[in-house]
């Protein structure tokens, strides 16, 4: 009995002491500040675990090394890893905690790559990509396999050629990351439409979510560059886990986001924002219905955007997009 209070003593003081710890606020959870060897190698150990112990059923297709597979793969892998992950001949992305693997530098098990590819991980910058089908992200995995023996020139000549042969496709197959960048089209702009067709000028949108929502209705009406006007020139996009610029974006995954957007419907199902005099952030959940290249989409976004006040109005600073398939986000289906 002795023993027994002991234990249980021992366990409130350790119970208190990590509140106290978190509640202190000594952590440092800044992405430059890194963490502590036991604290990485915990957080390592724990993640490369779950991710084994969840692949270890997954049946591997056995043509992965098939040219034709690798080569579906590097449009997906340019568009969807290359920002973070690098690729030959550049390194991966130093603004994640902890950094993205340089995945052009060693092999990787294939049936792990693709649960990583499929699910994500939560607390990185990895996305997951349920989105995708399952074939698209088995090709990836076969690029991403194939990847450590290219050369710099291979890489380019492989993914050059996936371009042009997917140049139309490939801003739709990988759209799940642009599907997120909705328009809503079911009258729920707060900007004037009127403002949204004003001859390519910037638009004077008075609050944070009218900018917001004038920039997708642009997007729905394929006017790319009044979408651009409400864009900070310093803006980035994060997208399929690519972190690309606003010219970046104008110039590549923008086409394709308006064809998807032209095709599709979508409702606001909740806003949350957080504003000062200079700066804002709106997390919007939308649901995103429809068909698209002969595919049923029925999709959960949530886009998270920041936005600063410039002398034309408020301008967005940063887009971050993440959705999946409506049936698994437990929402209502009614």
């Amino acid at each position: 009995m002795q023993t027994f209070k002991l234990l249980l003593i021992s366990a409130v003081i350790v119970i208190m002491g990590l509140l106290a710890f978190a509640y202190s606020g000594i952590y440092n959870v800044a992405t430059d500040s890194g963490h502590s060897g036991p604290l990485a190698w915990f957080m390592e150990t724990v993640r490369e675990r779950s991710i084994a112990v969840r692949a270890a059923d997954l049946v591997v297709p056995d043509d992965l090394d098939e040219r034709q597979r690798i080569a579906a793969g590097a449009g997906h892998y340019k568009d969807m890893c290359a920002g973070c992950h690098g690729f030959p001949g550049r390194q991966p992305s130093s603004a994640f905690s902890p950094a993205p693997p340089a995945l052009y530098q060693h092999a990787v098990d294939a049936d792990e790559a693709f649960w990583v590819i499929r699910h994500g991980i939560k607390m990185t910058a990895m996305p997951s990509h349920l989105d995708h089908s399952d074939q698209e992200n088995w090709d990836t995995v076969a690029f991403v396999q194939a990847l450590p023996e290219m050369s710099p020139d291979d890489y380019q000549a492989i993914t050059a050629d996936a371009e042009h042969s997917h140049d139309d496709q490939q801003s739709h197959e990988h759209q799940p990351a642009g599907e997120e960048h909705s328009a809503d089209d079911s009258g729920e702009h707060a900007a004037d439409p009127d403002d949204a067709n004003s001859g390519h000028q910037h638009a004077a949108a008075q609050t944070p979510a009218a900018t917001i929502d004038a920039f997708h209705h642009a997007l729905q009406e394929g006017d790319g560059q009044q979408a651009q006007s409400y864009l900070h020139p310093a803006a980035t996009m994060l997208e399929g886990g690519t972190l690309q610029s606003a010219q970046s974006y104008a110039s590549g995954h923008m086409q394709g986001d308006m064809r998807f957007l032209a095709a599709i419907s979508s409702e606001i199902l909740t806003r949350d924002q957080q504003a000062s005099e200079r700066q804002a952030t709106i997390i919007t959940q939308r649901r995103m219905t429809g068909q698209f290249n002969d595919r049923d989409v029925d999709l959960l976004s949530t886009e998270t955007a920041t936005l600063a006040k410039a002398e034309q109005g408020w301008r967005i600073t940063h887009l971050n997009w993440v959705s999946r398939p409506f049936a698994e986000s437990g929402e209502s289906t009614d």
